[in-house]
């Protein structure tokens, strides 16, 4: 039996520390610090990129990304 990470819920991120390229991934364009329900903090360096479905330390750090961006879109349109 595989043992399976549970996944953390990312409680604040700045969208404007990430860009989305044009393949769907997300790119850190300066440090960032995510934090996560569980109190955790993961910091990132410029550079580095999330893929959807992808987590790093049980974050998926992508979908979150996506759904802050989809949930400003929703609200811009009113």
């Amino acid at each position: 039996m595989k043992r399976r990470d549970k996944m953390e819920k990312i409680n604040k991120i700045s969208i404007k520390e990430f860009k989305k390229q044009e393949d769907g991934s997300w790119v850190a364009v300066q440090n960032s610090d995510i934090q996560c329900e569980s109190g955790k903090i993961i910091r990132i360096e410029p550079g580095f990129i999330f893929k959807k479905g992808i987590t790093l330390a049980g974050a998926d750090v992508a979908s979150a990304l996506d759904e802050i961006c989809e949930a400003a879109e929703t609200e811009m349109k009113g």
